[in-house]
């Protein structure tokens, strides 16, 4: 029989017997390709590259970066950043009973957090001579009740470098506005922070500039945040936030100056306070 004399459906079924082969391989080397995860080349012209499922797996045994993860003690909780030796935030839960005590803090002296990595630690020695104090976010005044708890508000985990008159004066007063809210509530719930806000500078250009002290590089803040929700005796709650810069304020000024919402703390912070 000749070319001329086949019909067209016996051609085609030719051509695609001629090409099976090669179909074949194309077909193994995408099944291939889908085991391994290997790129493989088709032998008819065609490159499939095919994404292992394995790639981005995560299994035991491969170096990955961990999340931080809280430190809890009898008085606070706290999440640390070692990239800037200070934590990210401190959360307290305050009673007008737990703050019932006399226990005083001259009987306590700051030490290094022995739950911090050392090669991630903020020392002593970082702050000597630096010119700035070793600042609480949880205060010590706030844990008068418990020797513990006392003594845990000493570890320099929970120190950020405050500007002297700052610390012993302004920051003094919205610790004690803190307390006091204790009063006429059930429960206060308090989240402390240090943050590192950009600066608007000339040319309208916007930098993030913060010195650091000691051999550690101690980050200093430019700014701290406090997150406060009162819970009242009837199950009411009222939530208010507070931005204050890491420098001298006048006493007198009024707190509502830097008063700030949630959200604003959140767009700064980075962090997301939920229920």
């Amino acid at each position: 029989m000749t070319h001329s004399n086949l019909s067209k459906k016996q051609i085609k079924g030719s051509k695609v017997f001629k090409q099976a082969p090669s179909i074949f391989l194309a077909l193994t080397a995408f099944v291939l390709g889908c085991m391994t995860g290997m790129h493989v080349e088709s032998p008819i012209g065609m490159t499939e590259t095919v994404p292992s499922k394995e790639v981005a797996t995560l299994r035991p045994g491969i170096l990955l970066p961990h999340k931080p993860l809280p430190i809890e003690r009898s008085g606070y909780t706290l999440e640390y950043d070692g990239r800037t030796r200070n934590a990210h935030w401190v959360y307290e839960c305050l009673t007008a009973d737990s703050l019932k005590g006399k226990i005083e803090r001259i009987n306590y002296a700051f030490q290094e957090d022995p739950k911090i990595p050392r090669m991630l630690q903020n020392t002593l020695e970082d702050f000597k001579g630096s010119g700035f104090d070793r600042g609480h976010l949880a205060p010590a005044a706030d844990h008068k009740g418990s020797a513990d708890a006392m003594r845990d508000t000493f570890y320099l985990s929970n120190m950020s470098p405050q500007d002297p008159q700052f610390n012993r004066g302004y920051w003094v007063k919205l610790e004690k506005y803190v307390r006091d809210l204790t009063k006429n509530c059930k429960l206060v719930h308090v989240i402390t922070g240090p943050l590192f806000l950009p600066n608007l500078e000339e040319h309208g250009k916007k930098y993030v500039k913060y010195q650091v002290i000691g051999r550690n590089n101690v980050a200093v803040p430019t700014h701290f945040f406090k997150v406060i929700m009162r819970e009242t005796a009837t199950g009411h709650v009222n939530t208010e936030a507070y931005l204050l810069p890491n420098r001298q304020i006048a006493k007198e000024t009024p707190l509502s100056q830097f008063q700030a919402t949630v959200q604003d703390i959140e767009k700064v912070s980075g962090l997301l306070f939920q229920k």
